[in-house]
């Protein structure tokens, strides 16, 4: 059996996938996903947006005065 590199999705997960997309909601066993409780502890130091910030860039843009009206 070879091996898949990462990123790449076996065949076999594939149809996994292709075989939950098929089915409705409420036919979906979710009692494996754990619930993810904002007030927990180990979530209290939690900062968004401290590994990954998009690059910005300045422009400058001219618009007639109707337009903005």
């Amino acid at each position: 059996m070879k091996k898949a590199s990462i990123g790449q999705i076996s065949a076999k997960s594939k149809r996994a996938i292709a075989a939950l997309r098929n089915k409705p909601d409420s036919k979906v066993d979710f009692s494996e996903i754990p619930v993810q409780d904002p007030n927990d502890p180990k979530w209290k130091k939690a900062v968004v947006g401290k590994f990954y910030r998009p690059i910005k860039k300045p422009i400058a843009l001219r618009l007639d005065a109707d337009v903005i009206a």
